[in-house]
């Protein structure tokens, strides 16, 4: 769809049979905008690259490419929203999000079974007026991950972080920064979780909470930061092992498999704890 559609009001709906089983068989480059008015929603399935925002009013926006993949390129919304598809999420872009309670939410492996990850490139950023949730088993397009931030890549939210691969997937992989502002939650779980060299997880006055369900945490050179002053300011947990980074907890508490048990050897791997 080069060209906008516009239907004062009305609903939109694009399908593709997709027989070729193209990853992008319907690919969105022009607005589509179903104002005035509100009520609509934007459902958006596998098969699909949205590269221009919508403009939801009145009328439905429904998007069907028949794939598996969801690509995503620079968008804004005002509204809460939600992606899913049944393999991999890969943003391309910036996703803002914008006014009070417009959290963004992005689930793979929608159909759980194991295949599917969310994977923000060096081109893809997100910007949330609220909270942000990535979630995936094993990405398809880089197995080995659930969820992947590529170098250059970040997060930014005004509410909870959260991270997750999917019990019984792979582990995350954080190469871009993740910013969170507020007295909020950052939270990472999955089967392992790798923080790279020089990346920063900043929580604001929040909590971080990072839980391996069993595996290993490598957070090499990286920064883990907060200026939350309660026991719960950085808590680490269900971990075979532990290769710490640098710790600033301010006046808060580092708190080492506080519910479930570190099981191996915990290590300082640069900086302070």
């Amino acid at each position: 769809i080069d060209q906008p559609i516009t239907t004062q009001g009305g609903s939109i709906t694009a399908t593709t049979a997709n027989t070729a089983s193209l990853t992008t068989a319907l690919i969105v480059n022009a607005s589509l905008d179903t104002s005035p008015g509100t009520g609509g929603t934007l459902t958006v399935g596998g098969g699909v690259a949205l590269n221009a925002t919508p403009t939801v009013g009145l009328g439905d926006i429904t998007l069907t490419g028949n794939g598996e993949d969801l690509m995503l390129g620079t968008l804004n919304f005002n509204t809460p929203t939600t992606f899913s598809a049944q393999r991999d999420i890969i943003v391309n872009g910036i996703l803002t999000t914008t006014g009070l309670g417009s959290f963004l939410n992005l689930i793979a492996d929608s159909d759980n079974n194991g295949i599917g990850g969310v994977l923000l490139t060096a081109l893809g950023a997100i910007n949330s007026s609220d909270s942000v949730l990535l979630q995936g088993s094993n990405l398809f397009v880089n197995p080995g991950q659930s969820v992947e931030l590529n170098s250059g890549s970040s997060i930014i939210a005004a509410g909870d972080v959260s991270l997750i691969g999917n019990s019984g997937g792979t582990k995350l992989n954080i190469n871009g920064d993740v910013t969170m502002s507020g007295t909020h939650l950052m939270s990472l779980t999955a089967e392992g979780i790798t923080v790279g060299n020089g990346r920063t997880l900043n929580a604001g006055s929040g909590t971080i909470a990072l839980d391996a369900l069993g595996q290993a945490v490598a957070l090499n050179s990286s920064n883990l930061t907060t200026s939350n002053a309660t026991s719960n300011a950085i808590n680490i947990q269900n971990a075979s092992t532990v290769a710490l980074c640098n710790i600033n907890a301010v006046s808060g508490t580092l708190t080492l498999g506080a519910l479930q048990n570190i099981t191996g050897a915990v290590t300082q791997n640069v900086g302070t704890a």
